[in-house]
């Protein structure tokens, strides 16, 4: 562990077993630092909605338009390739995924970032304290959730994904990388094909499953140096064993032609 880094490393007492990391029953996936970082809240990453009467639905869509122009761009563009009806609800969607793979950043700790994807899941399951939807990104995805009608459990499977984030757990294998890459990316290209056609089935499930594997192990690669420095790698332990490259090498910056050759 890096000094002056917080302890994410789990007991094995504490570990969920990595079913998270898995495709479910083995088939494709289903349905898919911050400024307060020593401060937990009930409603995490809240934007003072109230305050000169913005606190409309309007405010909450065009306050997830602006999350994922900045932080997603690749999505915020394609998003602007749906029909216009289409897109608030798809900057939910891509807004809520974003706030949730930032838990990392904006706890201090893995267990405050776990209260935070708590938050998130009584929120989807109507059971968080206080006004949900004085969250913009919340107000936003359960208009979302209810307009497209949709279902709330691939939602909480997606936040389920992003404990791994929390901590500093090696990925074992490949296949656990592609269960991940399932859960998270192949989950939102699900999700959103529900979204553009109003919660009916679209098809292509499968084509979601492996578009979404393809499309997040590239954005894992590109990430890899941002990643390291903040103690996580994703490249899978059997693979970059095979290369003779250690945990160590890739978290310290030494990287070298065994790097380069698991990254191929």
């Amino acid at each position: 562990m890096a000094q002056g880094q917080p302890d994410r490393s789990r007991r094995d007492a504490d570990r969920r077993g990595g079913a998270h990391l898995q495709h479910p029953g083995g088939g494709e996936p289903q349905g898919g630092g911050g400024p307060d970082r020593g401060r937990v809240s009930d409603a995490p990453d809240r934007a003072d909605a109230r305050e000169d009467g913005l606190g409309s639905l309007a405010f909450a869509f065009r306050h997830c338009e602006d999350l994922v122009r900045a932080g997603d761009p690749d999505r915020y563009f394609a998003t602007l390739f749906a029909p216009q009806g289409a897109r608030p609800h798809l900057f939910a969607l891509y807004a809520f995924s974003l706030t949730i793979a930032r838990v990392r950043e904006a706890a201090s700790n893995p267990m405050a970032g776990e209260i935070r994807l708590q938050w998130w899941r009584d929120a989807l399951q109507g059971e968080a304290r206080g006004d949900v939807k004085a969250n913009p990104v919340a107000a936003a995805l359960l208009d979302a959730i209810v307009a497209r009608r949709l279902g709330r459990q691939p939602f909480v499977d997606l936040i389920d994904a992003r404990v791994f984030d929390l901590y500093d757990d090696p990925m074992p294998r490949l296949n656990d990388l592609e269960g991940y890459c399932g859960e998270t990316a192949s989950a939102l290209f699900r999700l959103a094909s529900l979204i553009l056609c109003d919660g009916a089935e679209p098809g292509g499930a499968a084509a979601a499953g492996h578009a979404g594997v393809a499309y997040g192990i590239t954005g894992l690669l590109r990430a890899l140096p941002w990643h390291a420095r903040g103690g996580q790698v994703y490249l899978p332990a059997d693979v970059f064993r095979a290369h003779g490259v250690t945990r160590e090498d890739i978290v310290t910056g030494r990287g070298g032609p065994g790097l380069r050759g698991a990254c191929a």
